[in-house]
Parts: C-alpha cells; structure tokens; sequence
C-alpha cells in the first residue's frame, strides 16, 4: 500500500470551498480509511482557522478509502 498521507503536508478537497487541511499527525492508516489529526487552514490567505470547539486547533478526522480519490496534496 502506497503512503497516501504525510505528517507535515497540507491536503485540498476536490470540492472544498474556504478550508484545506494540514496534517499535524496520521493516527491510523490501514487499506480501508486513514484516521488524522489536523489542523483547518483558510484557502484565502493559507492561515490556521481557529475555529469554535476545537482544543487547540486541531481536530480529528476520518477517510474512508474510496474517498481518496477527491483528495489531492497541495
């Protein structure tokens, strides 16, 4: 399996609007999803979104392999 995802690296939606995502850490990372910490950054003007609910920025996410497709690293 290829290593899709780095730490360190900052991800793009295929159709996101206002947000990509920056890695902070891959938590856990199998054929089947990828699950990771990251931080939100603004497309606009590539700063961190400090965004409500958050502990210190950062956030937890999963994808689902058949969603990889609609990622792209930036």
């Amino acid at each position: 399996m290829v290593n899709r995802w780095t730490s360190g690296c900052m991800y793009r939606h295929l159709t996101s609007k206002d947000l990509d995502i920056f890695v902070v850490k891959v938590r856990y990372q199998d054929e089947k999803r990828v699950k990771l910490l990251i931080r939100w950054v603004y497309k606009t003007n590539g700063n961190f979104a400090d965004l409500p609910g958050l502990r210190d920025g950062k956030d937890n996410i999963v994808v689902s392999a058949d969603q990889y497709k609609y990622w792209s690293r930036i």
